[in-house]
């Protein structure tokens, strides 16, 4: 992933590594606490100057990580966040517009970075092959390394070798009876939304679909299970927690 002292970049741009010292790090944390950002911006009144000055901070400082697959899955956050169904919608939209339209102008027009990233999501390209790869096993050696996990001691295939899709790879290493009971604590506010009247479901809004964005990022690699991400994210779990109770 590269360092401080060894930095990645996309062509002559460097990449923000942070203060985890790793650019997908980093822009996991960024990605998620932008969609919360973006929300309370959108749907809260008091202290709307100080948080549109943070929302921009943090935005500039996830597009640096260059993070294709964090940035994509903000803007995704973002925008449901956003099409929450109530009054304001259009004018939501049209901010959140020109705001986009801005950070484009300023990263295309100073460093030409968007020239730089587009080539890497051609799905012809290397860069997206490389993260669909799913190594070469068989279907039955996938299966049968799934439901009994340890796949990097038993060897029965190499899904969880070959691909960058964190979810593919941790159902290779932990198994599905591991697995499951996790993904299960994990989305179990996602039940207590939908289990929520109306206004319990308007007050959780932000933080649900903050929670959905870094589940999301689970296409990549596995930043959601670092120590600083997991953090961030039960804390945003213990709002949609506070609000039900």
């Amino acid at each position: 992933f590269g360092s401080p002292r060894n930095p990645s970049r996309i062509g002559p741009v460097f990449r923000a590594h942070g203060i985890t010292g790793n650019y997908h790090d980093s822009a996991h944390i960024l990605t998620m606490v932008s969609v919360f950002s973006v929300g309370k911006l959108l749907f809260e009144k008091k202290n709307k100057i100080l948080v549109l000055i943070l929302t921009i901070i943090i935005l500039f400082g996830l597009f640096s990580t260059l993070s294709t697959s964090n940035i994509i899955a903000g803007i995704i956050g973002i925008t449901i966040v956003a099409f929450y169904p109530s009054r304001g919608i259009v004018i939501r939209i049209i901010y959140l517009s020109i705001t986009g339209y801005l950070i484009f102008l300023f990263f295309q027009g100073g460093f030409f970075l968007f020239d730089q990233v587009s080539p890497d999501l051609d799905m012809e390209s290397g860069k997206m092959k490389q993260m669909t790869q799913l190594g070469t096993s068989s279907y039955s050696n996938i299966i049968i390394s799934s439901l009994l996990g340890h796949e990097h001691l038993s060897g029965i295939s190499d899904l969880g070798k070959s691909t960058e899709i964190a979810l593919f790879s941790m159902i290779t290493y932990l198994g599905i009876i591991t697995i499951i009971p996790l993904l299960s604590l994990i989305c179990y506010p996602f039940y207590i939304y939908l289990n929520s009247n109306q206004v319990i479901k308007e007050k959780m809004w932000v933080p649900i679909i903050t929670l959905f964005t870094g589940i999301i990022t689970l296409w990549h690699y596995a930043s959601l299970f670092r120590s600083t991400s997991i953090f961030l994210f039960f804390a945003f779990y213990s709002m949609v927690i506070k609000t039900y109770s």
